[in-house]
């Protein structure tokens, strides 16, 4: 964890594809924002109208998640925020939930 953005930005990227393209994997080694930023510049839909459907989908995770029961009891870790979008829509879901327990 101390070798990828976990440590100083709270996450870090597994992998993205895009299409038409090779998927790319090998980033766990990326620490910095502007890295990170960087990657995340290439995987992100163009379209603006997309941009603000993901923030507000982000957002709307993240108040789902502050108001949740199960999240405030329990310790969620390495989940992961799966991003799919294509030239019309964009859709993101948590995944990943096999090593939730609950917290001390």
């Amino acid at each position: 964890e101390q070798l990828s953005s976990s440590s100083n930005l709270g996450f870090r990227i597994e992998g993205y594809k895009t299409n038409g393209k090779p998927g790319a994997k090998d980033m766990k080694l990326l620490k910095n924002r502007d890295d990170v930023k960087c990657k995340l510049v290439k995987f992100m839909p163009k379209s603006k109208a997309l941009h603000s459907e993901l923030i507000a989908r982000l957002k709307h995770l993240q108040k789902l998640f502050s108001q949740s029961e199960f999240f405030a009891k329990h310790e969620v870790i390495g989940s992961s925020l799966l991003i799919i979008h294509d030239s019309t829509k964009v859709g993101v879901w948590m995944i990943d939930f096999a090593k939730t327990i609950p917290a001390p």
